[in-house]
């Protein structure tokens, strides 16, 4: 005999870069372009021991900070 349970599941239905305002809605290519970052800070931290970071930036802004620095390799297997 099986027994079930309910359950509810949430699920992210849209986000918004935290330095631009572009919302994007989970059916929105865009949507899946997002980088988000959540961080917990060590030690010696300039945000201070264990504070939590997050940002969600869309694929613009984080090329539009990082673009200088980011190194992009091309995920096929191409020799």
């Amino acid at each position: 005999m099986k027994k079930f349970k309910k359950v509810t599941i949430e699920e992210i239905a849209s986000i918004t870069c935290d330095r631009c305002g572009l919302e994007a809605e989970s059916d929105d290519y865009a949507f899946h372009e997002f980088i988000s970052i959540n961080h917990q800070c060590g030690y010696g931290s300039i945000h201070r021991d264990g504070n939590q970071l997050n940002i969600d930036l869309c694929q613009q802004c984080f090329a539009d900070i990082c673009g200088d620095t980011l190194v992009i390799t091309n995920s096929t297997n191409e020799k």
